[in-house]
């Protein structure tokens, strides 16, 4: 039946395509059809995508959650069942996604209507030309999908870690965690929106053929610019204090992250200022270009001071990552020495632990690549490979680059509240076996010092509870639980 209906679509789409043929439309004619291909395009099927891709993203934050959550926990939850359940769910929805988003890509080619014409016969109808609004629509996609994560992500963090501690905030100096993350989150969210306005302008100037003056563009160039460099400095910093706090705030490591965070904020500010410098000034010369940026929105890769800005904040991230592979390395020893077996399963901070190292890792390789993609191509989407295409050869690519610059204001948010959400979920799970083993030793020692028939003692300690919000006990350095699992009293 199946095989039957995919034959039958087959040979209407080939007869379509000879009735198309033998109805011969001249070069205007075909251009109208594109025209209204692409305008039904812009209008219904692009925020539909967008849509979907923000679920999308939504759906693997929480996925990733959830499986941290069992990975944290592995005996509170069935593992093999509930992860099976859960990226089962999250494969098929990418295959949806994925299938949606090729869909929408062959729309908007040229062979997807297999029409032919030269492109000197189309040169007075290049205002009509989409493909601008393409080239700021794909990337906007990408970070679409980002920002669903980065949503899920800082909600999460807001109700599980920011909001029940509240009630600790003694000082203005425990509110900058929180206040730094509130203020990624909406830079970022900032960020997505005036990218979904750049698009809206390019569709709305070529639907509706409004004024579309270059000063209005620069201006959205020069907040996207601001947003992307703050988020990245802001990322820096949190990245830099979590290495700081691992190694116990010494001197050494304070100084070393105040250099990289000085330098970072001096550069991104020089570039600020020659790229908006440049974009109102067009007789001005840039100090340095790099030819082989191929950016749809210019950040880093147009000047060498951009390019050292990105490669000093690569170079602190590279640093801090090894920073904190090197602590867990050494407090991997310390525990191993401490309960005299090397082979003893993981603690709960070392866990953590190797989570931030293994997110470092990732991050500081989205980085590298980053750098990389502007200097050779890694990757390029074709709108249309024909030489007789109606696109302009030049503005026919949308390479990695691009993506990338959409993508890093979303991930430059993501790794730092992934950095903060994991660190609040170690502290309060800490501080619950902290209080468990306490009340243990305090039972142990109770019945020990019962006389034989007396009434059992009650526990000095009450049991725990979910609204608890009693101090942690931090008297002490190391605890040792009936399982034997050590559990570190004041890491962080």
């Amino acid at each position: 039946m199946t095989s039957n209906l995919w034959n039958l679509a087959l040979s209407s789409g080939k007869n379509l395509y000879e009735d198309r043929r033998r109805i011969c439309l001249n070069d205007t004619q075909q251009y109208d059809v594109i025209r209204a291909h692409f305008e039904s395009i812009a209008t219904t099927a692009a925020p539909m995508l967008l849509l979907e891709s923000f679920t999308m993203g939504s759906i693997i934050a929480c996925v990733s959650l959830a499986s941290f959550l069992l990975w944290l926990r592995p005996h509170c939850f069935p593992r093999v069942p509930s992860k099976s359940i859960l990226w089962g769910l999250l494969v098929m929805s990418l295959v949806h996604w994925a299938l949606s988003l090729h869909q929408f890509e062959s729309a908007i080619t040229n062979r997807s209507l297999r029409f032919a014409f030269s492109r000197s016969s189309l040169d007075w109808f290049y205002p009509y030309d989409y493909i601008n609004a393409w080239r700021v629509f794909l990337p906007l996609v990408t970070e679409t999908t980002l920002f669903g994560f980065v949503t899920i992500l800082f909600l999460t963090s807001v109700y599980t870690c920011f909001w029940p501690m509240r009630s600790q905030w003694r000082s203005y100096f425990q509110l900058i965690i929180p206040a730094t993350a509130t203020v990624m989150y909406v830079q970022s969210l900032i960020h997505w929106v005036i990218s979904i306005r750049f698009y809206v302008l390019e569709t709305t100037y070529l639907i509706q053929l409004e004024d579309l003056t270059p000063l209005i563009i620069w201006k959205l160039y020069v907040a996207l610019l601001t947003l992307f460099s703050l988020n990245v400095v802001l990322s820096d910093a949190v990245v830099m204090w979590r290495m700081c706090v691992v190694w116990d705030r010494t001197r050494p490591a304070i100084a070393l992250s105040g250099v990289f965070l000085g330098t970072t904020l001096a550069l991104n500010i020089a570039n600020i200022v020659l790229r908006t410098s440049r974009l109102l000034d067009d007789a001005r010369e840039e100090v340095q270009t790099n030819l082989n940026a191929s950016e749809t929105i210019s950040i880093y890769g147009k000047n060498y001071v951009g390019l050292a800005a990105m490669f000093l904040s690569l170079a602190s991230n590279l640093l801090a990552t090894v920073l904190v592979a090197t602590k867990a390395w050494l407090y991997r020893r310390q525990v191993s020495l401490h309960l005299r077996s090397a082979g003893h399963r993981r603690t709960l901070v070392e866990r953590v632990m190797v989570l931030l190292v293994e997110s470092g890792v990732v991050y500081t390789a989205i980085w590298l690549i980053y750098c990389v993609s502007f200097f050779r191509t890694i990757d390029r989407f074709v709108f249309d490979a024909d030489d007789n295409s109606y696109f302009s050869p030049g503005a026919s690519i949308i390479t990695a680059v691009s993506h990338l610059d959409a993508a890093m204001a979303q991930i430059t948010t993501i790794y730092p509240l992934a950095t903060l959400y994991g660190d609040n979920v170690q502290t309060r799970e800490r501080d619950y076996a902290v209080t468990v083993t306490f009340e243990v030793d305090v039972e142990r020692s109770t019945a020990a010092a019962q006389p034989e028939g007396s009434k059992p003692a009650q526990p000095i300690v009450p049991p725990h509870s979910k609204d608890d919000n009693r101090p942690a006990i931090n008297e002490a350095k190391h605890s040792e639980s009936e399982s034997g699992e050590v559990t570190v009293s004041d890491w962080v």
